[in-house]
């Protein structure tokens, strides 16, 4: 079993507010094993859970302020659920 989180791997320094993703990942795992002599069986799950944000569109106006389009960006969440089976033979 374990735990593991990942971030962006993208430096987000001068990049504009509304166009920050800021994704991060977060995945937990656990598994179990059995070995009856000659075969063996393996059991395990993992549960992926991840968000960002994104903004679709932007649009600003360099000139006129009064024409910048910024879309409400959309909080996005992911969750993922895996259960592997292994079946083996020792020979």
């Amino acid at each position: 079993g374990g735990y593991s989180y990942s971030e962006s791997p993208y430096k987000n320094t001068d990049i504009p507010r509304y166009l920050k993703s800021d994704p991060e990942i977060h995945t937990a795992s656990v598994g179990f094993g059995v070995n009856l002599g000659i075969f063996y069986v393996d059991a395990a799950y993992i549960y992926k859970f991840s968000k960002d944000i994104t903004t679709f569109y932007s649009l600003q106006d360099p000139y006129d302020s009064d024409y910048d389009t910024i879309a409400e960006p959309i909080h996005n969440k992911y969750i993922n659920h895996q259960g592997i089976i292994t079946l083996g033979m020792k020979f």
